[in-house]
């Protein structure tokens, strides 16, 4: 083998020994997230956790590296190592996870100091491991003093860009076609696969790489006075450091970690609510940040600025970052607005516009991540002064880096964003960039022209920064919910909560009434508006009307508070409430019209955590179980919709308990709606579903024990009093309503699943597959669904509701079950703008039941309608 292929090899195994790391790095956000619940908190605790260990790693590893004759051959066997341990993550988290639940005082504010140090033990070992083979190899690699800042360079871009493929691969393919156990398996094989191309190359020749030696003109050596020098090739010139000079060196290394880290969860949450928080969303920042990164490496090893010294250099990059990241944070505020410009101007399909705003992220982010990727060979450049200790040293400038990013991570994610909140934030962040041009230019001793340009340069940019922050508002996330909210409706309030950003708009309905609108990381989760509201109520109403005895109900994701406001009226002991963000309470009362005080009822218990750790931390059971609408698209919402999740919630529920689980029929693909029936039914033997609006509700149970007619209708007795009231709001007039929500409870058409295909928290597969979707019109393939599904009856509702006893009342029942598909085909008919034959289909269910839910606003959007084409028609020219 040629010495240049074997060059090749080496950073082909590097490459993949990046793409490993990415790909471990996301499975791993995941699962822990499933155990510590939150998604932003897990970001945060993994990635400071990640970035500890690897510092760790390169600082051991690294003074290692220098003693061993083999480095490739160390690197090969961590590379094994870790593919390993990677294979038996799982069960380890497992234990983990019993072990975390069994501590006392999970709701004290420990808490997340309790899961910062199990997530840092369990990663301690992989990424320790990872940490290492950046000295191992940079010690096989780089031979000669000259080569220090291109060699490391090069290498550090080639991992860099193998962790931009690997972060590509797995959050655009991997995860959504294979899963997490088979997307660890194949970075498993990875690793495999450089353990033989390292062996090859170890049996090859076992020689280092050499390189022909080199003179150069230019090059700084830094010693410390108890440093004995070695001696460097001819014309170097020097500068001297002592001591203290060198630790303010390695401070502000810390501290530029810290702002690095401290900016990728910052513009990643900002994007996050730019983009609506899908997992394609979240992959665009984290492959745009890697890339710049890269990139930045890359251009170490060029020979452009060779004249400029490596504090210059410094100095330039830190303000280059604070100016770039102060001209995103000005325009960040409009991104939503330009992308949705693109795709209503040239009707972009779904990945079409994805490659878009991945591209519009590149734009944004490329300048400081570059900057960032172009630093830290820079820094080793300036400080490496002993080549027989190069892996010790450059572990040491590792460890730095990676533990300022710890400190970035979790100071951004626990402390900055919550209490000054995130623009304020990203202010602080520019600001430290340029402080530590400053104090770097206090340390130059030479050049003095250059020096003063440098001083001109930082004070310039120092005034613009200042009178910018000062004088323009902090308003970024403002800005970008107003690019989110419709036309005509105002934000009210922006929370920033560790686990999310939550904002408040208020807008007005048709009838020019004041409604309010919760987003929840710029996503509608809650709504005043006539028919969302509507179904967030009978989410509780359904299943409590239909238990013979309902005196617990526990309500998953507390939201506005919607949902559980809507069972007061009920005779119940208990209403419990679960929601992961810690101002809801605060927020709820925004609603209080909407909830109808549900705050104030002393019946009424919120707990402030992962609603699925809830349901296995507590020993209580459940008459009722609901799950707030959660769009399972969003990232960490799709486990609300898993075999686990529906095991959780069963193991909850009393002997006759009822689950309620909502399932959207907008943006949401037709095979995804029975990939969750066909879930929910290999848990619980009766399901049944509802419809409301363009929403599915799914009622499931463990037994088969139906309430009489007669036990249902006692909830309409007092029809004026509030409950009575209430059921009318949502279009129950009269218990026979019931009847026309009902689709099915048929077994045999619940499993009609082409895909066979169950939700597992190991395989989420619908919150890929139905990304695409959030760009369609699915109402109407989702209703043809609805038709399909309807079902004959001939006793009742299986396991539900009973006939009336009555003969006349049975006959009613049956006429209203036998006009449904009269009444979902006028449905489609008005969904695909047929509004004239819609109309005379909605007209003809009225004669059969005129007291039909939503009937008659139906009817009016149809006669609104066709009235508005009419204008149309008369208003176009004639030619």
């Amino acid at each position: 083998m040629s010495w240049n292929r074997r060059q090749y090899c080496v950073l082909l195994c590097f490459f993949l020994s990046g793409m490993t790391g990415l790909i471990y790095e996301i499975v791993w956000i995941r699962q822990l997230g499933l155990v510590f619940g939150g998604a932003a908190p897990s970001v945060g605790l993994v990635l400071g956790s990640y970035m500890l260990g690897l510092g760790l790693g390169a600082l051991v590893l690294g003074r290692w590296a220098d003693r061993v004759a083999a480095p490739l051959a160390i690197f090969g066997l961590i590379e094994g190592l870790v593919g390993l341990y990677g294979l038996g993550f799982g069960p380890l988290l497992g234990l983990m996870e019993r072990l975390y639940l069994g501590l006392p005082g999970l709701m004290s504010p420990r808490l997340y100091l309790v899961k910062a140090v199990l997530s840092f033990l369990l990663l301690l070992f992989p990424t320790f491991l990872m940490g290492g083979t950046l000295p191992l190899v940079s010690k096989f690699w780089i031979q000669q003093r000259y080569q220090l800042r291109t060699g490391l360079g090069l290498l550090y871009g080639v991992n860099t860009a193998g962790a931009v493929m690997g972060a590509a691969l797995t959050g655009y393919c991997m995860l959504g076609w294979l899963g997490l156990s088979m997307t660890t398996r194949c970075a498993a094989m990875i690793n495999g696969l450089i353990i033989v191309i390292v062996i090859f190359l170890s049996r090859s020749n076992r020689r280092a790489i050499e390189i022909e030696p080199k003179t150069v003109t230019a090059s700084i050596i830094h010693k410390d006075k108890d440093i004995e020098e070695e001696p460097d090739i001819q014309g170097v010139a020097r500068i001297s450091y002592s001591a203290w000079q060198l630790k303010i060196i390695f401070f502000l290394l810390f501290c530029s970690g810290f702002t690095s880290l401290a900016y990728e969860v910052g513009w990643t949450r900002f994007f996050t609510v730019v983009l609506g928080n899908t997992s394609y969303g979240l992959a665009s920042v984290l492959v745009a940040y890697l890339s710049g990164i890269s990139l930045g490496s890359w251009l170490a090893t060029r020979r452009m600025f060779e004249t400029t010294t490596g504090e210059n250099k410094f100095v330039v990059l830190q303000i280059i970052i604070a100016l770039s990241s102060l001209v995103l944070h000005m325009i960040i505020g409009s991104v939503p607005a330009l992308i949705a410009g693109q795709f209503e101007a040239y009707g972009l399909s779904f990945w079409l516009l994805q490659l878009i705003q991945a591209l519009f992220i590149m734009y944004f982010l490329l300048v400081p991540a570059t900057c960032y990727g172009y630093l830290f060979p820079v820094v080793a450049d300036l400080l490496v002064n002993r080549m027989t200790k190069l892996g010790q040293s450059i572990g040491w400038l590792y460890l730095v880096n990676t533990i300022g990013a710890t400190f970035g991570s979790l100071l951004m994610t626990f402390i900055l964003v919550p209490l000054v909140g995130l623009d304020n934030s990203i202010s602080i962040i520019i600001c430290l960039n340029i402080a530590l041009a400053g104090v770097m230019l206090l340390l130059i001793g030479t050049g003095a022209k250059q020096t003063r340009r440098l001083w001109t340069f930082v004070c310039a940019s120092t005034l613009v920064v200042s009178t910018i922050i000062m004088v323009m508002p902090q308003d970024g996330m403002h800005q970008i919910h107003i690019g989110r909210i419709p036309d005509g409706w105002q934000i009210q309030h922006i929370y920033e909560d560790i686990e999310a950003t939550v904002a408040i708009a208020t807008g007005r309905d048709q009838s020019e009434g004041v409604v309010r609108r919760l987003y929840m990381n710029g996503n509608p989760s809650a709504s005043g508006l006539a028919g969302p509201i509507q179904v967030e109520r009978l989410e509780s109403l359904l299943p409590l009307l239909l238990h013979p005895d309902p005196k617990s109900l526990l309500v998953i994701g507390f939201g506005s508070g919607i949902t559980a406001g809507a069972a007061r009226d009920f005779s119940l002991e208990t209403i419990d409430a679960v929601e992961i963000v810690s101002d809801i309470s605060i927020i709820a009362h925004e609603f209080v019209l909407e909830n109808r005080h549900i705050n104030d009822d002393p019946r009424l218990t919120l707990s402030i955590e992962d609603g699925r750790q809830y349901l296995k931390r507590v020993a209580k059971g459940y008459d009722v179980i609901t799950t707030g609408p959660q769009h399972p698209t969003q990232v960490g919402s799709v486990h609300l919709y898993t075999r686990e999740y529906f095991r959780d919630c069963a193991m909850r529920l009393n002997d006759q308990g009822i689950m309620a689980q909502w399932i959207p029929l907008y943006q949401f693909a037709p095979n995804d709606v029975l990939k969750v029936l066909t879930t929910m039914h290999d848990v619980f033997p009766y399901i049944s579903l509802w419809s409301l609006n363009h929403d599915l509700i799914v009622l499931a149970k463990k037994s088969n024990t139906p309430i009489s007619f007669e036990s249902l209708e006692r909830h309409w007795q007092d029809r004026d009093g509030p409950l009575g009231e209430l059921l009318k709001q949502i279009g129950m007039t009269l218990p026979f309503s019931l009847y026309a929500l009902f689709i099915t409870s048929d077994p045999k058409r619940l499993v009609e699943n082409p895909d066979k295909i169950i939700i597992s928290d190991d395989f989420p597969s619908i919150e890929f597959s139905s990304l695409p979707a959030i760009n369609q019109d699915t109402v109407p393939a989702n209703i043809e669904l609805l038709i399909n599904l309807l079902s004959p009856l001939s006793q009742g509702i299986p396991a539900f509701l009973n006939y009336p006893e009555d003969t006349n009342l049975k006959e009613r029942a049956i006429k209203i079950i036998n006009q449904r598909p009269l009444y979902y085909q006028a449905r489609l008919l008005h969904q695909t703008g047929q509004l004239s034959e819609s109309q005379m289909y909605y007209i003809a269910v009225m004669k059969t039941y005129p007291f039909w839910p939503n009937l008659m606003r139906d009817l009016n959007n149809t006669t609104t309608g066709l009235i508005e084409q009419s204008k149309k028609n008369r208003d176009k020219p004639i030619n």
